[in-house]
């Protein structure tokens, strides 16, 4: 597993740098013999301490998992999370927006009796789903500049997209229905 480093123009082995215990070309200051290059790569991939070295990283691979696996897992965590607020915030926009509603009020405060159907609604949910509960309480009065889509800007923008994806629907029905059928 040589990796090429651009920086000083070497090839380092990849494996041997991480798990090798001995020294070598490969492991520190890198190999840059390009005319013996080829037969040097095959030599040290068929070395002992390569050999060594691969299976410790294989076993460790297997029973740490990658070295970004936690990177990896903590994103999609963050998108479900993120998916999760999105679905609840969805549906309260959806209900107004079925029955006619104001969405906002004369404060824009969670913990208002004054601050409208949306921040009303989604204080309401909260009351029986903890989830949702924790959201507000952890970002609901964060101010501008914090990610919590709890926003009348983010809720503006949601009922924008709804309404878009609710016309081009309309639009393909309307198209369908006015089209004869091939006989």
């Amino acid at each position: 597993m040589a990796s090429f480093s651009p920086s000083d123009g070497h090839v380092y082995c990849f494996v041997c740098k991480l798990f090798s215990k001995t020294r070598s070309q490969f492991t520190h200051g890198g190999y840059c013999d390009w005319k013996n290059a080829a037969a040097r790569l095959v030599e040290h991939e068929t070395s002992k301490n390569h050999l060594n070295a691969t299976t410790h990283f294989a076993v460790r691979s297997k029973e740490k998992g990658c070295v970004d696996q936690e990177l990896v897992q903590q994103a999609e965590s963050e998108a479900i999370y993120w998916q999760e607020i999105l679905k609840r915030l969805i549906s309260v926009i959806v209900f107004i927006s079925e029955r006619g509603l104001a969405f906002r009020g004369e404060k824009q405060v969670f913990g208002s009796p004054r601050n409208g159907n949306y921040l009303g609604i989604l204080e309401l949910i909260a009351e029986y789903d903890d989830f949702l509960d924790k959201h507000i309480k952890n970002n609901g009065s964060c101010g501008s500049g914090n990610t919590n889509y709890l926003s009348s800007t983010i809720c503006e923008e949601i009922v924008q997209l709804i309404k878009k994806k609710f016309l081009m629907k309309l639009s393909l029905e309307s198209s369908s229905k006015n089209t004869i059928p091939y006989r």
